[in-house]
């Protein structure tokens, strides 16, 4: 994949993931489920063949300079999972909207857990100081496997990973093309779709190009955007909403 230009990746990853917003939500959804699947049988199937060489005593000693440098750290991880506000616009499309809210909460609690256990894993095996200059832990964690005649399994772990950033990207290009067909109270918002795949592909190849632009994106500029658009952003939306609903008694209460 090393000598694959660029661009040939980003348009087989464009059209595939065209083609999935284009056969709507519930598509999605079980490729999602499909891949969710595969990625809690791999974490689990490469923790227990690492357990052996996991050292608790790195984790100690816990807080030892205190809860600031924890919550400054924190920063980079809330924005991250700050992501999870895509999902608000999932719920009025459930068949029983009114569960949205566990919904979201069992995903929220149950990625966080897997998150915190393989950044547990990789701090007992590699060191606190070690598994921050990795810019992928997880995959390293991958390379100490070894099972016979079977090593390199980080290729599989990145397979499972582009799965994974995959349902991501067309989630997220499904969201923005049904939030424009509303905003333009658009009958059909599917003819969206191809421009929309087009400006994420030539977005993808005008960004960062190198890990160090990458990692600097991520821990400088991401958080202020995440936070921005994640939380910020829906609070101001959501109190427009309610104060609107207060003074025009037609506005609908429910989407």
């Amino acid at each position: 994949m090393r000598e694959t230009p660029l661009v040939v990746i980003l348009l087989v990853m464009g059209i595939l993931v065209v083609s999935a917003v284009r056969n709507g939500l519930g598509c999605l959804a079980r490729v999602n489920e499909l891949i969710a699947a595969i990625v809690v049988a791999a974490v689990l199937i490469l923790l227990s063949l690492i357990a052996k060489e996991l050292d608790i005593s790195s984790l100690q000693p816990v807080l030892a300079a205190g809860f600031l440098p924890l919550l400054r750290s924190a920063a980079v991880p809330i924005a991250w999972y700050g992501e999870v506000v895509v999902l608000l616009y999932i719920i009025p499309h459930l068949q029983k909207p009114e569960r949205g809210t566990t919904i979201v909460l069992a995903v929220l609690l149950v990625s966080a857990a897997f998150f915190t256990i393989s950044t547990m894993a990789s701090i007992m095996l590699f060191g606190p100081d070690g598994t921050a200059r990795m810019a992928f832990p997880f995959v390293s964690l991958a390379r100490m496997v070894r099972i016979a005649f079977f090593e390199r399994l980080e290729a599989v772990i990145m397979g499972i990973w582009v799965g994974g950033i995959f349902v991501k990207i067309a989630l997220f290009l499904w969201c923005c093309v049904v939030s424009l067909g509303q905003a333009f109270n658009l009958q059909e918002y599917r003819p969206l779709i191809p421009p929309l795949g087009v400006l994420l592909v030539i977005l993808a190849l005008l960004s960062g190009e190198s890990l160090l632009e990458l990692n600097d994106f991520l821990l400088h500029s991401f958080p202020l955007y995440g936070l921005l658009f994640e939380f910020f952003l829906p609070l101001f939306l959501l109190l427009a909403a309610n104060i609107r609903a207060r003074l025009d008694p037609a506005f609908p209460k429910k989407p």
